[in-house]
């Protein structure tokens, strides 16, 4: 499986689709999602031109926040499924597999005050299938107290809820590997 799931943080600069352009050029990933495009659907058509030959669909920002893009190869049968501001789910099957499986990238809410609807909207995209699943992106929140340096902690029972809104629909952290903190500020 051959994923990218990347925080455009605005895709607009030419450095940053460079970038970008550099990350899939080195990894050949079959799916590409991006979450905080800061890009209406015009403007991430042209993008996708700049980064190969995909297939894509988009979700506009609203003026310059939010934003989505799923890209994926054209040997890859996907299938979207359901989609919003926080969201883009899909069917997918490899090139020559049959085994079909869900896909969603997800970009949570960074609001503290609405960081349950992205528990209610995995509890709700879990509804759609009983196929394999991965949930890739931003989630805007962490799984354990060891994800997260400086400032004051979360509450525990925050962390908990978050984590299993997840683990109790099947699915699990798989990890990373790479630097441990990709995020400040």
């Amino acid at each position: 499986m051959s994923i990218l799931c990347f925080n455009g943080r605005g895709l607009g600069e030419p450095q940053a689709v460079d970038d970008l352009r550099s990350l899939i050029q080195k990894n050949s990933p079959k799916i590409v999602f991006l979450s905080e495009t800061k890009c209406s659907g015009t403007e991430m058509d042209f993008v996708r031109r700049k980064l190969g030959n995909f297939f894509g669909v988009y979700v506009d920002s609203h003026g310059r926040a939010g934003g989505l893009a799923l890209l994926w190869e054209r040997s890859v049968k996907l299938t979207l499924c359901s989609f919003s501001a926080h969201h883009m789910d899909a069917f997918v099957c490899w090139e020559d597999d049959t085994e079909e499986w869900q896909f969603t990238g997800a970009y949570g809410w960074p609001e503290t005050y609405n960081k349950s609807r992205t528990e209610d909207l995995i509890a709700e995209l879990s509804s759609h299938s009983q196929l394999p699943w991965v949930v890739r992106g931003d989630l805007n929140e962490i799984f354990y107290h060891s994800e997260k340096r400086r400032g004051p902690p979360k509450p525990h029972s925050r962390i908990g809820s978050f984590r299993n809104a997840f683990l109790d629909h099947g699915l699990y952290d798989m990890g990373f590997e790479g630097y441990n903190y990709t995020w400040s500020r």
